[in-house]
C-alpha cells in the first residue's frame, strides 16, 4: 500500500527499504504487534544485496526485488521474518564480511 497506493502521501516511506524498515520498527520498538511478521520483506539496502551475492543466493547484480524474494523462499517455514536478518547483514557487510563463511 505505501509503495504504491499512498506512495505520494508517504513519500519517505514508499521506497523498497523504507517501506520494509518502518513495520520493523514500529514492532520492534512499540507495542504494535503484526500478525505476520514474515510478510515483512528483507530491506533491500546495498548491504543486504552484497550479502545475498556473496553467500550465493543471488546473482551479481540482482536488483532489490530478487533479493527479497529470495529471503523469502530461504526463510519461508523456518519461522523467521525475513526483516530480521538485516542487521546481521548489515553488519557483516560493514565488516568487510568478516568473519568470513
Amino acid at each position: 500500500m505505501l509503495q504504491v497506493e499512498r506512495r505520494n502521501d508517504f513519500p519517505y516511506l514508499g521506497g523498497p527499504k523504507l517501506s520494509d524498515y518502518w513495520p520493523f520498527i514500529l514492532s520492534e520498538y512499540t507495542d504494535i504487534t503484526f500478525s505476520n511478521t514474515h510478510e515483512i520483506s528483507i530491506i533491500p539496502d546495498t548491504h543486504a544485496i552484497q550479502c545475498s551475492v556473496h553467500l550465493g543466493l543471488v546473482p551479481e547484480g540482482a536488483g532489490p526485488l530478487i533479493v527479497e524474494k529470495a529471503w523469502k523462499e530461504l526463510l519461508d517455514g523456518s519461522g523467521i521474518s525475513p526483516v530480521t536478518m538485516h542487521p546481521v547483514l548489515w553488519n557483516w557487510s560493514r565488516n568487510k564480511f568478516n568473519p568470513s563463511v
